[in-house]
């Protein structure tokens, strides 16, 4: 099983828990057939084959499933112009791998012969889904409309990053390329609202695309080299270990992170800035002493209590839903998994029933449950498990 530690925001996305049976429950127009046979019908029926590739872990894929997928517009708008499939990629991996589907969900759309139409990538709510559907419709692709977007200038982090999106789905490399970097180096680098998006989804981005074209894998390793001389060269930049580690992680050479950091001085500040970055790669070497330096479990238990203090207000406020407080007190709690392992690991093994209690008073699901068991497991304490619940059983 592999081991993930959570990371907590507040949006609610990832860690809502509709599936496609409930969605099937409010209605889902969804038919049960072979592929072949779905061909087969959108041809006789004058239709294009609709595909949601979906996976049993994928958030958003969720989200379609609750939000979008059981909206009567929607229903109709697939019942009329659509043979609609939902395929788990992973059961159907050659079926994906056909159609080059590696992010979820991937919403195709097929013509008869099996040619594609274009793609949808990540969750749309039904008005958003309902109007680039109909763009498609109309012969207006994601390409098209990318390049429109980019061209009225409004948000151009944003539209740039989905002109790349639809020109590495078009095969035009060296033009993705040129987009995805410009929004690495440039548009989201000076856009906070972007942090997140700019060393997580558009990495993953490059990344895929170095896979088949190496001018990409080239620049990620550039990029890694220069993150790497500004740290060494500058007392307190953090950012440029930020970007150093992520680069790091996908090249997949977390090794080298892990390397620099433990070339610091114990007394160096830089060793205490950058300690999260390196937590969980602490954790992986079973180092738990050294992962309890980087993240020290005071820390840990004060944005913790933070965190949970944030969330109740905004719920108190009314510009939080409880069920998303609920989701996010989830993601919180399995956060602390890691913070679990670290302290069994070490031997402080009261501080980790302590801590176990503090956090399955939020969250005492079957999910959380078997994070935390994975964790303990990996430290060698697989007495602290607690016992499930009757709710959770």
């Amino acid at each position: 099983m592999k081991i993930m530690r959570g990371c907590f925001v507040v949006v609610g996305i990832v860690w809502l828990t509709s599936t496609a049976a409930q969605a099937a429950e409010k209605g889902s127009v969804f038919r049960t057939e072979t592929f072949g046979s779905a061909l087969e019908e959108a041809g006789t029926e004058g239709k294009l084959v609709l595909i949601d590739f979906f996976t049993t872990w994928c958030g958003p894929c969720k989200m379609l499933d609750q939000m979008t997928w059981p909206d009567p517009r929607v229903i109709d708008l697939l019942g009329t112009k659509t043979v609609p499939l939902k395929i788990d990629a992973e059961k159907e991996a050659e079926l994906a791998k056909r159609y080059k589907v590696d992010a979820y969900p991937t919403v195709l759309f097929l013509k008869p012969d099996g040619t594609e139409v274009d793609r949808l990538i990540g969750y749309r709510d039904p008005a958003k889904f309902i109007k680039e559907f109909t763009w498609i419709l109309a012969g207006k692709t994601s390409l098209t409309r990318a390049r429109e977007a980019v061209r009225e200038g409004k948000n151009p982090a944003q539209s740039r990053y989905e002109l790349g999106q639809a020109l590495s789905r078009a095969g035009k490399n060296e033009e993705a390329l040129r987009e995805f970097l410009w929004c690495f180096d440039d548009g989201m680098k000076q856009s906070p609202q972007y942090a997140g998006v700019r060393l997580s989804h558009l990495l993953e981005e490059i990344k895929r695309l170095s896979r088949t074209y190496t001018p990409a894998l080239d620049a990620l390793r550039e990029r890694r080299d220069k993150a790497k001389v500004a740290f060494a060269g500058a007392e307190n930049d953090r950012s440029a270990f930020v970007d150093f580690s992520f680069l790091n992680k996908a090249l997949d050479e977390d090794r080298l992170t892990l390397e620099t950091y433990d070339k610091l001085l114990p007394q160096d500040v830089r060793r205490r800035q950058i300690g999260n970055l390196v937590f969980d790669l602490l954790l992986e070497a079973r180092r738990y002493s050294d992962a309890l330096e980087a993240q020290p479990p005071r820390q840990f238990v004060d944005d913790f209590d933070r965190m949970r203090t944030m969330f109740e207000r905004a719920v108190a406020e009314g510009k939080m839903p409880a069920e998303i407080m609920q989701a996010q007190n989830r993601s919180l709690s399995q956060s602390g998994a890691g913070e679990i392992e670290a302290l069994a690991g070490a031997g402080r093994l009261d501080e980790a029933r302590t801590l176990i209690v503090k956090l399955q008073a939020i969250d005492a699901s079957a999910e959380t449950r078997d994070i935390l068991r994975a964790h303990l497991q990996r430290a060698g304490h697989a007495e602290l498990i607690p016992a499930a619940s009757a709710r959770t059983q």
